[in-house]
């Protein structure tokens, strides 16, 4: 018998036994007390069963550990407990009254009971600034409405929270706030958005808040839509929509209730926190608000900027850096080390993190773009052969052959206000890719200046708009349903008299509002097919064609594209008329008919403005 020094012992008589790796706990003396091959099957069998029985438990026990249970007095502290966090109970006599009070180093939560029920929430920053402190009470909030509500309410939410905030100060310790820093970068982004909210007012525009939110550098908010911390929000959905219903109730919606109409919206936010990461390999992290100037602008250039995302504008400005204070044998700089220099403070080993609530799909160019450019690249082992569209709809339910388009069946509503009545169509969507882009998830990006976020944001929202199209046409929970705003429908707020609409904004809004409670609504028996002809590079591309019954069901057409900041752009639309092309029709030149295409091209455009959807436009065209 033979020692290989690789695989342990080996037979090296030839007998056909070969040689067995370790760890398996199976050797050739045990090979020879089995006599039969059957016997060796038995025991690999009997060790592949132990491997499932262990994965099987390993797998139990990662559900249990992400189950927190439900809120209860026992069930709040053992939350804190599991993420480490140090819990004192308080009693209050003669109140029947307990608190409970969960601390870390420079956060602070007070927790009240009353027997099982949470009468009330307390977070307190200890050591941060008189903002932070300040803004603690927003914060208190949302941690409250995690723990309140009828019957059994879950700890899943509270213990999101609790993370993020037991996260930042486990980073910070006792020589840096981390709430401090992103603090200080909020009230630099407020500034900021302050500054573009007046300047859109002096140009005379209404709905500025939305504007600046998704054209340009964002809506800073702190410890909003359930979630504690600072969020910079960047795209809302339909916000078009929620406009024009705005205006037809001014009068009963104040700033506040405004904000929280918001709430209800579809927000895409970058949400900003700090992660660990060694000061050598990324910059720091810094704590200042002074991250634009006082004046926020500089004077405007000789020659104007029209790139979207590029605001040359902006007066930003670089913070001195951060240093840890010296530990207590440190005691001062001229203290020697052994490799004969002067110690020096150091910056923390923690830096910025934007984290994109939802993530945003991108072509896999996109995502190295991006990351290249807050210095972040993406590894080679991070790169998946993924496709956009398989990306994209990840998770959905509806499943077609790879070898056959994705189709899905939606049913369309439109309202004619004219006639007070809605139609309903029933449209069946197939995609065809045009090329087989590779893609990325960006879910989050490390940063050092909030201007990096700022200039990506235009990008990000020409996906957030391309991925919002598409998924609200094939996703099989998000087909093109009548818009709701102020979490109630709409169809309560439509006159008893047809409209006479100002504005085609006011006129979409209707168009694909709910319908009257008394009106028809006809179901048509003909499916409408719609094929969607879809490329992601260089830019997104849509090209849409279907039968018009206005024509007989003669083909009819549109293309677009979406640019940066999600801007709608390229549109050209062909209805199925004979007489489509001739005599310069198509360029909307000569006679009245090229000018009803020129109206028809930017009214079409503005439907997919508005409802970013592609059954909002097929049913504009075919009315």
């Amino acid at each position: 018998m033979l020692l290989d020094p690789q695989y342990g012992f080996t037979n090296g008589a030839g007998f056909g036994l070969g040689f067995t790796p370790r760890g398996t706990g199976f050797t050739p003396m045990a090979m020879q007390m089995t006599g039969s091959s059957g016997g060796i099957n038995s025991l690999l069998a009997a060790q592949d069963q132990e491997e499932e029985r262990k994965r099987r438990i390993e797998t139990i026990a990662a559900m249990v550990a992400g189950r927190w249970g439900f809120v209860s007095q026992e069930g709040v502290e053992r939350c804190a407990k599991r993420l480490g966090l140090p819990t004192l109970w308080e009693e209050k006599k003669g109140e029947g009254r307990r608190v409970l009070t969960i601390a870390g180093t420079a956060m602070l939560l007070e927790v009240e009971f009353e027997a099982e029920e949470v009468m009330g929430c307390v977070l307190k920053f200890p050591g941060s600034g008189e903002d932070v402190g300040g803004r603690a009470a927003g914060g208190a909030e949302v941690l409250r409405r995690d723990l309140e509500g009828e019957g059994y309410v879950k700890l899943d939410g509270f213990v999101e929270n609790m993370e993020i905030l037991g996260r930042m100060d486990r980073l910070g310790g006792e020589k840096i706030s981390c709430f401090d820093a992103t603090d200080g970068m909020f009230r630099s982004l407020e500034k900021l958005w302050g500054r573009e909210i007046e300047r859109e007012k002096q140009q005379g525009k209404e709905d500025v808040k939305q504007e600046v939110m998704c054209r340009s550098s964002g809506r800073p908010r702190m410890h909003t839509r359930g979630r504690v911390g600072v969020a910079l929000q960047y795209w809302m959905e339909r916000r078009l929509v929620l406009e024009e219903d705005k205006k037809a109730n001014e009068m009963d919606i104040d700033d506040k209730e405004s904000d929280e109409v918001d709430d209800e919206a579809d927000i895409w936010s970058a949400i900003i926190e700090c992660e660990a990461s060694s000061a050598e390999l990324y910059p720091s992290i810094r704590v200042s608000d002074a991250w634009v100037s006082e004046a926020v602008e500089r004077p405007a250039p000789v020659e104007p900027n029209d790139i979207p995302g590029n605001d040359s504008s902006i007066d930003w400005q670089d913070p001195p850096p951060t240093l840890l204070p010296l530990d207590e044998h440190g005691e001062s700089a001229i203290t020697v080390t052994e490799s004969n220099h002067l110690q020096q403070p150091k910056p923390p080993d923690v830096r910025f993190v934007a984290k994109f609530e939802p993530p945003v799909i991108v072509p896999l160019h996109t995502a190295l773009q991006v990351h290249n450019s807050v210095g972040s690249p993406i590894s080679q082992e991070m790169i998946l052969s993924t496709t956009y569209e398989s990306l994209l709809f990840a998770g959905n339910e509806v499943q077609n052959p790879s070898t056959e388009p994705r189709t899905v069946e939606r049913t369309v509503t439109s309202y004619d206000s004219a006639t007070e009545t809605s139609s309903s169509h029933v449209h069946k969507y197939s995609l065809f890719p045009q090329q087989q882009d590779w893609a990325k998830a960006i879910t989050h990006l490390p940063f050092s200046h909030p201007r990096q976020i700022v200039a990506v944001l235009p990008l990000l929202r020409q996906w957030a708009l391309t991925g919002s199209i598409l998924r609200r046409a094939f996703d099989s929970d998000d087909g093109f349903t009548p818009p709701k705003a102020n979490g109630h429908s709409t169809s309560q707020d439509q006159p008893s008299e047809p409209t006479s609409f100002q504005t085609l904004d006011a006129e979409l809004a209707a168009f694909m509002s709910s319908p009257l409670p008394n009106a028809l609504k006809p179901v048509s028996d003909r499916v409408r097919e719609v094929q969607i002809t879809f490329k992601a590079t260089p830019v997104p591309q849509f090209q849409i064609s279907f039968p018009n019954p206005r024509y007989g069901g003669k083909l009819a057409g549109l293309n677009f594209m979406i640019g940066l900041n999600g801007i709608i752009g390229g549109v050209d639309v062909h209805d199925g008329a004979p007489d489509w092309g001739s005599n310069g029709v198509a360029n909307g030149e000569g006679n009245e008919k090229g000018k009803d295409i020129v109206r028809m091209r930017e009214k079409v455009r503005k439907v997919l403005e508005v409802g970013e959807s592609i059954g909002a436009a097929v049913e504009w065209m075919t009315r």
